[in-house]
């Protein structure tokens, strides 16, 4: 199941609940109980394990948009 990010529309809150795409028609804001809310669009986000490697480890990674050239785990090490 994944988790979705949500903004409830009358209080304002933002929130995330871990809810199968059926479900989301019965999610309500925890703050308000509204059923009044936007779903967020969220990055992407990924795990690695210990004994697995990615493109972004090898050291010929290079990344055209930041001084440094080399990204590790999809962003720039330099922070931009």
């Amino acid at each position: 199941m994944p988790i979705y990010e949500f903004k409830c529309e009358e209080c304002g809150e933002k929130f995330e609940v871990f809810v199968t795409y059926e479900g989301i028609k019965d999610v309500k804001c925890p703050k308000c109980k509204s059923q009044k809310i936007e779903k967020l669009v969220s990055s992407l986000g990924y795990m690695k394990h210990s004994n697995q490697t990615s493109i972004s480890d090898s050291s010929d990674s290079s990344c055209p948009s930041c001084s440094s050239g080399i990204c590790s785990s999809g962003s720039c090490s330099s922070g931009k």
